[in-house]
């Protein structure tokens, strides 16, 4: 192949797809025991666990009213 024809061929490219999209970053989750409390994860690691029935209604009161990413978030922080 000659300069000339090099030039004109065309690099291979990948084909054309949809971007996938990253889901979204959930670092905080919950696990309810059967003993009635419940343990807050932080990136599947435990943090802190609510152990009082009135405690345990209220946050999942507010898991069910609120983002739970900030709930979950406000409750390992107030109780750290």
């Amino acid at each position: 192949m000659s300069a000339a024809d090099l030039a004109t061929v065309r690099p291979r490219t990948a084909p054309m797809t949809t971007p996938r999209r990253l889901p979204p970053d959930r670092p905080f989750g919950y696990q309810k025991h059967l003993d009635g409390t419940v343990t807050i994860t932080h990136r599947c690691s435990p943090i802190t666990r609510v152990r009082e029935a009135r405690h345990v209604s209220r946050l999942l009161s507010e898991l069910a009213q609120d983002h739970p990413q900030h709930v979950l978030a406000r409750w390992a922080v107030d109780k750290a």
